[in-house]
Formats: structure tokens, sequence, C-alpha cells
């Protein structure tokens, strides 16, 4: 479905592309109005205007001009305007034909205008040249693109002599009324020249829906059977589907009763090895202590061979100094007499040296008070 939005961004990209301002577009400018409609399709918004790397080198040197656009004619009377009307979405088939809602005055003025924007002559009006006039209305962009998708009956992108004058009817419409573009073209707004068509491809329309939903039938019917055949499908893959699910919940349980297993052998492990750790410390421990005990074993059995060694030394020593002591004392008999005999004379000898020293101390003190006495007389 074209959107009055999409319609005047195509319109921007046919301007655009359009540089020699024929009505068409060459190799060269087509090729331009893809690259905008891709680029347009991605989120980017078209241009105001074509920048020159996109200039295609065949037209570089033939810079596109605008055609100078006149101002629209002076709006229609009320009493014109009246016959104007949003009919119904469907198109009827009268037996005669309704009268023209564009009168045969504003018909003229808007061929004169038409005349002065077909500039190729070729009979048709392209949503370039007739840009200006419609912007110049002041119209929204959205009015304006829903005004053109109902006047370009044929769908060619582009406006015959009648379908701009129908154009330019319904804008004077919105601008004195106030009145929206309607859904549909009514009888009455159909341009005579194309009511014939439209009843021709309203015929062609009718065949192609006809042979349309023949083709969505044959469609629905095979993607029914296609439907039936998913549904039996389906039906067996839930099938397979739950089996697979309950082997897996068993699966599950076995894998969690596993997991439980693996906690406690894992704990159990834990253990053991603390306390094949705690052994472990204990022997390494105990064989220090064993290497320990048999170097003190080996240093005492050293000191026991060296004092049994001392001690028969020692034996040999007493011995020898019995012996000594034995002759000595067969020695000492005989000294010890002599001794006692030096002893009693050596205390004779003292008794008179302190007989003597006592009569020295007298005869000294005696002299002693002789001299003081001669000092004093």
């Amino acid at each position: 479905v074209l959107t009055s939005q999409s319609f005047l961004c195509v319109l921007k990209v046919w301007e655009l592309s359009d540089l020699d301002r024929d009505g068409m577009l060459d190799k060269d400018e087509f090729s331009v109005a893809m690259y905008l409609v891709y680029r347009a399709l991605e989120g980017e918004p078209v241009p105001m205007s074509l920048p020159p790397p996109l200039v295609p080198p065949s037209k570089r040197k033939k810079p596109a001009v605008p055609p100078v656009m006149p101002l629209l004619p002076s709006p229609p009377s009320v009493k014109d305007s009246r016959s104007s009307h949003a009919g119904s979405k469907t198109i009827p088939h009268p037996p005669k034909p309704a009268p023209w809602v564009v009168s045969p005055a504003d018909k003229t003025k808007y061929d004169e205008l038409f005349s002065k924007t077909d500039g190729d002559m070729d009979g048709l009006v392209s949503g370039p040249e007739v840009r200006d006039i419609f912007l110049k209305t002041g119209l929204p962009s959205a009015t304006l693109a829903r005004i053109w998708e109902l006047c370009d009956i044929g769908d060619i992108g582009k406006l015959t002599r009648e379908q701009f004058a129908l154009a330019l009817h319904l804008i004077n419409l919105k601008l004195t009324k106030g009145l929206d573009p309607p859904q549909s073209l009514s009888p009455e707004m159909i341009p005579p020249s194309d009511r014939q068509n439209i009843k021709q491809v309203n015929r062609m329309k009718k065949s192609s829906v006809e042979e349309e939903i023949k083709e969505k039938e044959e469609a629905i019917r095979e993607r029914s059977g296609e439907v039936q055949d998913l549904q039996d499908e389906v039906a067996k893959e839930s099938g397979e589907l739950q089996r697979l699910q309950s082997q897996r919940q068993k699966v599950q349980e076995a894998l969690e009763e596993l997991d439980q297993q693996k906690g406690s052998l894992e704990e159990q492990l834990t253990h053991i090895r603390q306390q094949t750790s705690q052994e472990t410390q204990l022997i390494s421990s105990l064989q220090s202590e064993h290497e320990d005990q048999e170097q003190r074993i080996c240093q005492y059995e050293e000191e026991l061979v060296q004092a049994r060694e001392e001690l028969l030394a020692l034996q040999e020593e007493s011995r020898r100094l019995q012996e000594k002591v034995q002759a000595a004392q067969e020695q000492l008999t005989p000294l010890q007499e002599s001794v006692r005999d030096s002893f009693t004379q050596f205390s004779v000898e003292t008794l008179e040296l302190h007989q003597s020293e006592n009569v020295l101390h007298k005869f000294l003190d005696d002299l002693s008070v002789c001299n003081i006495c001669c000092f004093f007389f």
C-alpha cells in the first residue's frame, strides 16, 4: 500500500533523478533513483538536492534548471464549489453519466495553467512539474500526496489535463471550505475521459480478482492439506516430545542422584585426604624423632665407650695412686715422729720467744716513760 509519505518520497526521488527534466529516466538516472530508494528504505532521509558525487558523469555538464511554475488560479466561487461533494468509497455505475464537479469556467483556467506546466507538450504533467504549484498552496504534504493519489487514476505517475483540473479543484475545496480529500472518487468527480477507462479497469480488476480468488482458494486447499499434514506431524512430534520429556525427566532424576552421590563421595574423599595429610605429618614427625633418637643413641654409645676407657684409665690411675699412698704411708711414719719432735721443740722455742717478747715490750714501755719524763723535765 502506497502511503502519502512514501508517495511524496517517490516524487522527491523522481525529481532528483530526472536531471534533464524530460519526464523519463535513462540508465544513469534510473541508477541514481534506485540508490536513493534503497537509502530511503534503510531509514535515511531523501536529500533536498542531489549531492554532486551522485550526479552521473554524463549529466554533469547538463545542470538541471527547474522551470518557473505559475501560481494557482483564483479559487472557485462558492456557488460553483457547492457542486463538489465526497462520495462513497466504491464507484457506482449509474445509467446516465453524472455531471463533472469541475465547472467549464474553472476547467478553462485549469487548462491554461496545464498548458504552461506541460513543458514537454506530451499531454501529461509529472510530479516534478507540478511540485511548485502544489507546494505554493501551503497544504500539508500528506494532503497533497492524497490528492495526487486520487487523481492519478491510471497509476502512471503523471496526470492528464482533466486529472490535473480535478486535482486543482480538490485543492481549492480544501482551501476555501476546508473539505479534506475523499477516501475515493465519487462518480461526479471522475473525469469524463477516464470514466470509460475506469469501467474497463474495473472489469479487468474484477476478472483479475476472480482469478486471484480462484488461485487463493486453490492455495487455501493446498495449504489446508499442508496444515493437516503438519498437524499430524505435530501430533506425532508431540508424542515423541512427551516421550523425550519423560525420558529427560528420568535422566534428570538419575543425574541428580548421581550428583548427590558425587557430593557425598567428594566429602568422604576430602575427609580422607585430611586424615591422610594428618597421618603423613605425624609419620614425618615420628621419622624426624626416630632419626634424632638414633643420633642420640650413637652419641650415647660413643660417650659410653669413651667413659669406659676413661674409667679403665681412672681405675689404673687409682691403683697406682693406692700403691703410691701405701708407699708414702710407709715413709710418713718416721716423718710423723720427726715432725712431732720438731713440733715439740718448736713449741718450746715459741714459748721462750714469747717470754723474750714480753720482756722486750716491758723494756720498751719503761723506756718510753723515761723519755717522757726527760721531755718534761
